[in-house]
């Protein structure tokens, strides 16, 4: 009977339709036994490799190219195309009437005042030495922070033009390009002018009667009048941190190329000086 059986299945396995069933079965069993293992986790990683092998060489990037172009001339990928455009530029218009107030920490640097170098009057060295010696001091340059020295007016005070030129001097060697700012404030601590170093000192006698004014001699219109006189308009420059980021980039002061990249003064309702920040330095935010 066994005999027989074999000889019979032998004879459908011979036939045509018997090795369709076969080819069929073992089809089925092998895509099977291929979809285990590649269900697997070490089939998942051969097929990552060869697929981003494949799309990492020419021919793979080349078919990748013409699907993107095809889907793209389609009217669903023209539709997907104008979505993403708008979605940004809504992102970048929204940003633009976003006000400097609302994101200081993002839109302005941080500058150390060195409010305590008063005693310019004095004539003493020693006490600007003895201030740059203090820990703080190596801390700023350490952290490799923007300094300002800030110089008040109508405080009475008598400023020599040697000694404001030595602690320029003093500055510069300790902070190198740290120090990028002379800040004139009046007597209540509001803005009036941002100076270069560099000039300062090349203008020292200059400045030195316009520091020595008392206030009854002296208005703050005067002031940047005189120091626009010395150094050029921009140095009197500002901006209000209520502005929107769109208001600040409108401001005419950057249409000198020589002052795109210059830092402007940021100031808040009182006119107190906060920060700087730039032309560039708005732009970028507004691509984050």
């Amino acid at each position: 009977m066994q005999e027989k059986l074999k000889t019979e299945v032998s004879a459908f396995l011979a036939s045509e339709q018997g090795k369709s069933m076969l080819a069929s079965a073992t089809a089925k069993h092998v895509n099977n036994q291929i979809r285990e293992y590649f269900d697997g986790e070490r089939g998942e990683e051969i097929l990552h490799t060869v697929v981003k092998g494949y799309f990492s060489g020419n021919t793979g990037m080349n078919l990748m190219g013409e699907l993107v172009n095809k889907h793209l001339e389609s009217e669903q990928g023209r539709r997907m195309m104008v979505e993403v455009i708008n979605n940004a530029m809504r992102s970048v218009a929204d940003r633009f009437s976003e006000r400097i107030d609302r994101n200081t920490k993002k839109l302005v640097a941080d500058v150390a005042r060195l409010d305590e170098i008063e005693s310019l009057e004095k004539r003493n060295p020693q006490y600007l030495d003895d201030f740059l010696s203090r820990p703080k001091i190596q801390e700023l340059k350490e952290r490799n922070v923007t300094v300002a020295l800030t110089v008040p007016l109508r405080k009475g005070k008598k400023y020599h033009p040697w000694m404001l030129k030595e602690y320029l001097l003093k500055l510069k060697k300790q902070f190198g390009s740290q120090f990028r700012f002379v800040l004139v404030l009046d007597r209540d601590g509001s803005f009036v002018a941002e100076l270069d170093p560099d000039e300062l000192e090349k203008k020292t006698v200059e400045v030195y009667e316009l520091f020595n004014k008392p206030a009854g001699r002296l208005s703050i219109a005067d002031a940047k009048s005189q120091l626009s006189q010395l150094f050029g308009s921009y140095c009197t420059s500002s901006i209000s941190y209520e502005l929107t980021i769109q208001q600040a980039l409108m401001k005419p002061i950057w249409r000198e190329p020589a002052k795109l990249k210059e830092d402007m003064p940021v100031l808040d309702s009182s006119n107190k000086f906060i920060g700087t920040t730039n032309r560039e330095h708005l732009i970028m935010s507004l691509l984050d």
